[in-house]
């Protein structure tokens, strides 16, 4: 003991833990030095601080934890999120049915603005005219328009009135017009008009053949009219989108063309029904003839022509087969006509061309080929 208290330093050469130990008494230092340094466990907790802050990123697999989220919306206990879930679904959901709303009201509204335009005849703008013509011109006018048609689409302009359309089967196409040349007097701006053609035929019986008749059509009745003075008939028009859409005839380049008389044609397509339901054509350059024929199962027709009994504008080789179905209702529209001009190449149509009434009326038939059996 006294070597210790020679050794003792003094106060103030002693540090803190020095002058701290000093102060215990001696039996109870053993048991302080032996206890946890309390200090010492404290200071990682002090020292771990920043590390808090320095392991927040080690947080975010708990926020990336989706599995967790997962179960919620299964319908685990927790069903806050669940309805949050459902919330945001709902709401985002609204605006593509509003969307879808405003999408079929749009489109509503168009469908019926262009029944609308189409109600009457108006592909183009229906605007309101007329015009008068002789009865017999306009009857066969109408006549020829029913070849392959009940129902019309009337194309008019302040110089003619034209109709044109392929028939339902897609074999035969009609192109008929009155010209300047066929009217009394006509004031008709651009407009079209679909009417019922088997009406207006029958109609047009009632009146003599040398009656003028006005044809009026009204843009705010949406009907016409057609009336020698004392007698008139009111028709419906007939809304253009029920009606067959307007054609046109292509510009094709027949190989050969010749003109004959209507009552040449007209005979030459009797005899052919006599022994077969198709006729064929043949033209021969280098003879300069056309052969019109037809083969039945036992019998067969034909007659050649050349430049004395036809008039041939040019001449190639080639072969056509047209059916006698088509070509029979042509036959009947062309009665009348002082000629007819036939086109035709190999595997083209036939083109069928005739006038009536001093140019007044010009048709156009296209009847579409056979496709001959090589066998």
């Amino acid at each position: 003991m006294p070597q210790t208290v020679q050794t003792e330093k003094s106060k103030d050469e002693m540090t803190d833990e020095e002058r701290l130990m000093a102060s215990i008494p001696e039996e109870l230092r053993e048991d302080y030095e032996s206890a946890p340094d309390v200090d010492a466990e404290d200071e990682p907790e002090v020292d771990d601080e920043p590390s808090v802050v320095d392991d927040e990123p080690e947080q975010e697999p708990e926020q990336d934890a989706e599995p967790a989220g997962e179960v919620v919306e299964e319908g685990d206990e927790s069903d806050g999120p669940d309805t949050d879930e459902e919330d945001d679904t709902d709401a985002q959901e609204d605006p593509e049915e509003d969307a879808g709303e405003v999408s079929e009201s749009a489109d509503t509204e168009e469908a019926e603005e262009a029944e609308d335009q189409s109600e009457g005849g108006r592909n183009i703008p229906f605007r309101s005219g007329q015009f008068s013509i002789e009865s017999d011109v306009y009857d066969s006018f109408i006549s020829t328009a029913t070849t392959f048609h009940d129902e019309g689409r009337l194309t008019i302009s302040d110089s003619q009135v034209e109709m044109v359309a392929p028939d339902k089967s897609n074999v035969a196409m009609t192109d008929v017009r009155l010209t300047s040349r066929a009217f009394e007097s006509i004031d008709a701006p651009d407009t079209e008009l679909g009417i019922d053609l088997e009406k207006v035929e029958d109609s047009l019986g009632v009146f003599e053949k040398e009656d003028t008749i006005t044809l009026s059509h009204s843009d705010e009745t949406r009907r016409q009219t057609i009336s020698d003075g004392t007698l008139s008939f009111d028709f419906a028009t007939i809304a253009l989108q029920y009606i067959q859409d307007r054609g046109e005839i292509p510009d094709f380049q027949f190989a050969t063309e010749f003109t004959m008389s209507e009552d040449e044609f007209g005979k030459l397509i009797n005899a052919v029904e006599m022994v077969g339901d198709v006729l064929e054509i043949e033209s021969d350059e280098e003879q300069n003839t056309v052969k019109l024929f037809a083969h039945g199962d036992t019998d067969e027709v034909d007659k050649v022509y050349d430049s004395e009994d036809i008039d041939i504008s040019h001449l190639a080789d080639g072969h056509g087969m047209y059916s006698l179905n088509y070509l029979k209702p042509v036959k009947k529209a062309a009665k009348g006509a002082d000629e007819i001009t036939i086109s035709f190449a190999e595997d083209y149509p036939i083109k069928i061309t005739f006038k009536k009434h001093d140019g007044g009326l010009v048709a156009n038939f296209l009847v579409a080929p056979k496709i001959r059996d090589d066998d």
